[in-house]
């Protein structure tokens, strides 16, 4: 994997750079630590990018200048504090989100997730539109809500409908996702709160939890979260 470290800190990077390099021995990793330095490497491809988030005027440039340079690569948000991060969330949806000080479990599970989702077909939800059969990633997957005999299906770039039952399309989807509702299947990565029997999405919107499912939801939900804190 090519991985780009994106730190004003040379702590935090230095930090960051060891523990990959623990596990992912060959992987290639460029650290940079403003946005000039980083349009070095616009010719470059990267899987990750992770992105420390210091809450100040240059954080947001910082995420939009990753998401265009490298459309593909998967970011990764680094702070430390996560009440702040979700206004930056509203115009960049992460792969994830890492809580400092730095657990290296954590890094581990996100560079796991990444190298599954390049390399697995098995993390594609797969759908029939217009005849031709098609693909997305679970990981770009926000949430689906069923209309009867249709499903919205909400992403982190649009929003588009098929026909398509829920208890069909269900059954692709991993443990990272949580039926709270008849209408709802959410991703959990998405989720920032729960609050007044709905869950506040990283998008601003908010999700009914059902009371017929509400104490599975959110035991599932708070472990998920313990999970990858």
């Amino acid at each position: 994997m090519r991985i780009l470290i994106f730190a004003d800190d040379e702590a935090t990077s230095n930090q960051l750079e060891t523990i990959i390099l623990k596990k992912e021995t060959e992987c290639i990793i460029e650290i940079v630590k403003n946005i000039k330095d980083a349009e070095r490497f616009k010719s470059k491809a990267f899987d990750m990018a992770f992105v420390d988030v210091c809450m100040h005027e240059e954080s947001m440039a910082k995420m939009l200048f990753i998401q265009k340079l490298f459309p593909e690569c998967k970011i990764v948000f680094i702070s430390d504090n996560l009440s702040k991060v979700s206004e930056l969330m509203l115009s960049v949806m992460p792969f994830g989100v890492i809580e400092k000080p730095l657990k290296l479990h954590i890094i581990y599970k996100y560079l796991d997730n990444a190298r599954n989702e390049t390399n697995n077909i098995t993390q594609k939800f797969y759908f029939m539109e217009k005849g031709r059969k098609r693909s997305l990633m679970f990981s770009n997957i926000i949430y689906l809500e069923s209309n009867r005999e249709r499903l919205l299906v909400k992403t982190v770039r649009s929003d588009f409908s098929l026909w398509m039952k829920m208890r069909d399309a269900e059954t692709q989807f991993p443990d990272c996702f949580v039926r709270c509702h008849n209408s709802f299947l959410v991703n959990m990565k998405f989720i920032l709160e729960y609050k007044g029997n709905c869950f506040r999405l990283v998008n601003g919107e908010e999700i009914m939890v059902s009371r017929s499912k509400k104490d599975q939801t959110i035991e599932k939900f708070y472990a998920y979260k313990d999970a990858t804190r």
